[in-house]
């Protein structure tokens, strides 16, 4: 699903890598994965035309992230912030694998 949803997002093929943070709000039952992945081709282009799925996509860096006169405008910026820095400074990943202290909220989902 999350490498369906870049896809559509983006327009990038990427292969999943690791996890960086699990989510779970108990009594609603919702429940998250923040992924980490690479691009299968590092030449692909993001794509820059707004669609159903997103209003665009497109290759930044952390540098440019971090620079408030870069012109670009995100959505949200606080994933980006967070875990950009956090991958380019070695930050570790956990396995592709539900951590065992949530696997009673992925039972229904196939991993």
């Amino acid at each position: 699903v999350s490498t369906q949803s870049t896809w559509e997002e983006a327009g990038v093929e990427v292969e999943l890598k690791g996890i960086l943070e699990v989510l779970i709000r108990h009594k609603g039952r919702w429940r998250r994965i923040v992924f980490y992945g690479e691009p299968k081709d590092n030449k692909q282009i993001p794509k820059t035309i707004p669609d159903y799925e997103s209003a665009g996509a497109a290759w930044v860096s952390v540098d440019e992230l971090e620079n408030p006169n870069y012109p670009i405008r995100l959505r949200s910026e606080v994933e980006p912030k967070t875990w950009f820095p956090y991958v380019h400074k070695n930050g570790p990943i956990e396995p592709l694998e539900i951590p065992k202290k949530y696997e009673q909220w992925f039972r229904d989902i196939p991993f």
